[in-house]
């Protein structure tokens, strides 16, 4: 699986969750940080170690749906 395609699917999650359920307070955005945090960190084994920078494709990712 490629890098972008883990990156993609990972935002695409947390945007999931935090549109689904919007954090009430300071403990839910916690949890729901949490939650994301685990899954990225489960993905970031799925891509290839030596050429991929899971956190940065990420944040590429994050950066260019908050241009949109």
């Amino acid at each position: 699986m490629s890098c972008q395609d883990v990156a993609n699917s990972a935002v695409d999650l947390a945007c999931a969750i935090l549109g689904e359920n919007p954090p009430a307070n300071v403990q839910d955005i916690r949890d729901t940080a949490d939650v994301i945090v685990t899954s990225l960190m489960i993905s970031a084994n799925i891509c290839d170690p030596d050429n991929c920078d899971v956190g940065s494709e990420i944040d590429a990712v994050i950066d260019s749906k908050l241009g949109e």
